[in-house]
């Protein structure tokens, strides 16, 4: 069975399929009509649409849920997940985990095209504006084979607003002391072309701690220093139905703002940094063609740069740069590529086989300018991923594949790294146990290669670069339960175990110096739970709770930093009268193990509890009012030590829309 499941294998080379995803039955081999999101089903769009059977392996948060919470930034709709666990630390970063593996071993996709700054292998999310967004899909786990290289434990696809989707003009605006939000967007069809349009802009001059924040000498009450902010955005989506076989679609995303970092509150030596400039570019292009009812073959093209201006000051006042730590730096990252899918199925009937192949390839590069521009990092990253997924009656589902992924470093002056080269096999099996009942097991490999920051960092001589890092590696293992005794009751239960073998992680050699190494094993283990309940039209409650291990277990199970060991989120929504809405959202967070930055001594955060709400007035057609409130209990607390998180804020907000 190991020997089946090897790179050297038959089994991977020969199956002539595609890129399955590894949750077997409701991937985008599904017709429409079996989706919970009918426009969301084709390849270019969301890479694998779930249906609400996946239980906790997949969540989808839509249009509605997003508006409903008031959420800024895209990372703000990924913490009403349990799994998702979101930490702010030295950069200023609101930076996710994903059932404890790190933003940089996940797949972030913006509309299926990898969203990631090159360097760092990730991309704060907190500056990708959620009202661009449509739905957020969230994979847990082991990623499906359709989602592209470097998937070690989980994937989240952003979806912007679908071409024609939504009011014909609508538009928001919301303030709270020292704060405003300001968007728009336009929808609309014409023939064969349709079309979104949006944009916004929003300014804080710094947010409030909460009442009970400590003091500290480098931090005092009030006003967080340097939290100032100020991001505008806009985008388009277009789509042309060319005939009604194949449809062109072509979107874009711009991002341009500035943003203050706060310093830490604890650390001996803080640093005083600021994003002066910090722009996003993302575009891409895709067609999709549908030859007869069994072939489907779709193709992607994409772009993204990334134009980041870091500024280090001598101190506090953020005005001088005469020190050895201080610096004016310019950070350039491109990503260039393209992917192409094919897709049979050989019936829509309970009993069929679905067939994919993928390859795809994409250019990473990134240069810094500091004074004078650095030599350029860089290296190609291929993708090839055959699988096939078998129906052979309504209540038995199977699928196997094997993602193959490859990186090409482009050498630099005294530093030539290695080709490599990895295989990922999947195996899942799903059966309806009972009418209401479905069992789901997966078995699969995932691969993440080192980032060129991991590679090839420095950090001003405190850092020892290491091209010679090998990929990270990880089994996964997934059993999962879903249950749905009325159509108002869901009860969904999974348990999980990744095995990461050659994790990278930093290893401090002494005198203040550092560098990346390849550590050895983690184990992330645990069960997470999810229900909803909508007992009456008017009232929805939905609950989700997860537990977790994560430790070294050949390093005397040490513990790893900054991975809650509970997480639990409860969200409540009620409309007594059609005219108003309310809604609130709670997050209880679990002890966190860290290392203090000063002593390196082992600590720990302790449990703390967040609360949002929301009363909202339609006061007629097209136009609404609303109170939203966020920590509302004012709750003092830090995700990461020395970086503590606004306390209370009261937004006042106003809609107007028009339909067609």
């Amino acid at each position: 069975m190991a020997w089946l499941l090897t790179a050297r294998s038959p089994f991977c080379w020969v199956t002539v399929a595609s890129a399955l995803t590894l949750h077997a039955t409701a991937t985008a081999a599904a017709e429409p009509a079996a989706t919970s999101t009918t426009r969301h089903t084709e390849f270019t769009t969301v890479v694998s649409e779930r249906r609400a059977r996946d239980g906790v392996a997949a969540q989808s948060i839509g249009r509605a849920d997003i508006e409903r919470q008031g959420a800024l930034g895209a990372v703000e709709v990924l913490e009403r997940t349990a799994a998702v666990n979101a930490t702010s630390g030295s950069r200023g970063e609101r930076i996710y985990q994903l059932r404890g593996f790190d933003q940089r071993q996940t797949v972030v996709l913006l509309n299926g095209a990898p969203l990631e700054i090159p360097y760092d292998g990730q991309v704060d999310l907190a500056l990708i504006p959620a009202a661009a967004l449509d739905q957020v899909l969230v994979l847990k786990g082991a990623v499906p084979t359709t989602y592209g290289t470097n998937g070690l434990g989980g994937a989240v696809n952003l979806v912007t607003r679908w071409p024609g989707a939504g009011p014909l003009v609508a538009t928001s605006s919301e303030v709270a002391p020292g704060e405003y939000r300001l968007t728009a967007s336009q929808a609309a069809s014409a023939g064969p072309l349709s079309w979104s349009i949006w944009g916004g802009d929003s300014q804080s001059e710094g947010w409030r701690l909460p009442e009970r924040y400590a003091p500290t000498a480098l931090q005092g009450a009030g006003q967080r220093r340097n939290s100032d902010r100020r991001l505008s955005h806009g985008g388009a989506e277009v789509g042309w139905q060319i005939d009604p076989r194949q449809r062109l679609r072509a979107s874009l995303l711009l991002v341009d703002g500035e943003r203050g970092v706060p310093p830490s509150t604890v650390d001996d030596t803080p640093q005083f940094w600021r994003f002066t400039t910090w722009r996003a570019l993302a575009t891409a292009v895709s067609h999709e063609v549908r030859s007869d009812p069994h072939w489907q073959l779709d193709q992607m093209w994409y772009v993204q740069r990334f134009d980041n201006l870091l500024d280090s000051y001598d101190d506090a006042s953020y005005s001088t740069q005469q020190t050895a730590r201080a610096y004016h730096s310019w950070f350039h990252d491109t990503t260039v590529g393209g992917r192409a899918r094919l897709q049979y199925r050989s019936s829509p009937s309970a009993r069929s086989l679905t067939a994919r192949t993928e390859i795809g390839a994409q250019r990473e590069s990134h240069q810094k300018e500091q004074g004078e521009p650095t030599p350029e990092y860089a290296r190609l990253l291929l993708v090839a991923a055959p699988g096939i997924s078998l129906s052979w009656s309504s209540r038995w589902q199977a699928s196997a594949g094997c993602q193959l992924d490859a990186e090409i470093p482009e050498p630099r002056a005294g530093m030539s790294p290695r080709p490599a080269a990895s295989a990922g096999p999947v195996v899942a099996l799903q059966h309806q146990l009972l009418p209401a009942l479905d069992l789901r097991g997966a078995i699969a490999r995932r691969t993440r290669f080192a980032t060129l920051k991991e590679r090839y960092a420095t950090a001003f001589g405190a850092r020892l670069a290491n091209p010679a890092l090998t990929a990270e590696s990880a089994w996964h293992f997934e059993l999962d339960a879903m249950w749905r005794p009325a159509r108002w009751l869901s009860l969904d239960a999974g348990a999980f175990d990744a095995e990461v073998d050659d994790l990278i992680e930093r290893v401090y050699l002494g005198n203040g110096v550092e560098q990346m190494r390849n550590t050895g094993a983690a184990r992330f283990a645990g069960v997470e739970l999810a229900a909803r309940w909508r007992p009456l039209r008017p009232v929805e409650a939905s609950a989700s709770y997860l537990a977790l291990q994560a430790r070294h277990p050949l390093s005397g199970d040490e513990r790893i930093e900054y991975r809650p060991a509970h997480r639990g989120v409860v969200a409540l929504s009620w409309r007594p009268i059609e005219q108003v809405a309310l809604w609130s959202l709670l997050r209880v967070v679990g002890p966190q193990d860290f290392r203090d930055p000063n002593t390196r001594r082992w600590l720990t955060l302790g449990w703390y509890t967040v609360a949002d709400a929301r009363v909202e007035a339609t006061l007629r057609d097209g136009l609404a009012v609303w109170l939203r409130a966020t920590n509302l209990l004012d709750t003092s607390y830090q995700t990461e030590i020395g970086y503590p998180d606004p306390g209370r804020q009261v937004w006042a907000g106003i809609r107007l829309s028009l339909d067609r």
